[in-house]
């Protein structure tokens, strides 16, 4: 599969497949309306991680508090996991009303932590918030560290220092 170039390239070639670039506001500072403290929380944080590449805008606003919403269900809800644990006991009763055992059920907190973080990770996606993500949506790095490729690791290898390093350990 061949490598995407990115839109700056394009643009630099000037090639005709190009997007022209738009202007947005960026994503508010305050939180969206309706999202609770844990959520309003990751909601600055995600902003202010963001805030310099100027990627998400005021039109990712319902998606970032969607990703908010579901992150706060998933922390609430592990923490009752935590609590109560993974396992919970219910009372079986008689015809009577009367207790004759316990039986053990899965912790409904569970379903609604799975369900969170599902909806968590397809938010994230969405975002660019994990490194797959931001591969696809074509997103580069800025830093050198990063740039650093397989054939030029291969050319250092291949220098005298590398191969006598090698050659030692055999």
């Amino acid at each position: 599969m061949p490598k995407r170039t990115s839109n700056t390239s394009k643009l630099l070639s000037g090639s005709p497949n190009a997007r022209p670039s738009t202007t947005t506001d960026p994503v508010s500072k305050r939180p969206a309306p309706g999202l609770d403290r844990i959520a309003a929380k990751e909601w600055r944080r995600i902003r202010e991680a963001f805030s310099a590449s100027g990627r998400l805008t005021t039109l990712d606003e319902s998606l970032l508090s969607l990703y908010c919403s579901s992150f706060s269900r998933w922390k609430r809800a592990e923490a009752k996991l935590l609590e109560q644990g993974d396992v919970l006991f219910v009372d079986v009763r008689d015809t009577h009303g009367k207790i004759t055992h316990q039986k053990p059920i899965v912790n409904p907190m569970a379903k609604v932590a799975e369900s969170a973080a599902r909806q968590m990770h397809r938010a994230g996606e969405a975002l660019g918030l994990s490194p797959a993500s931001r591969i696809k949506q074509g997103v580069e790095f800025k830093s050198e560290e990063h740039r650093e490729g397989i054939s030029d690791f291969l050319k250092r290898a291949k220098t005298s220092e590398a191969t006598s390093q090698l050659s030692n350990k055999a």
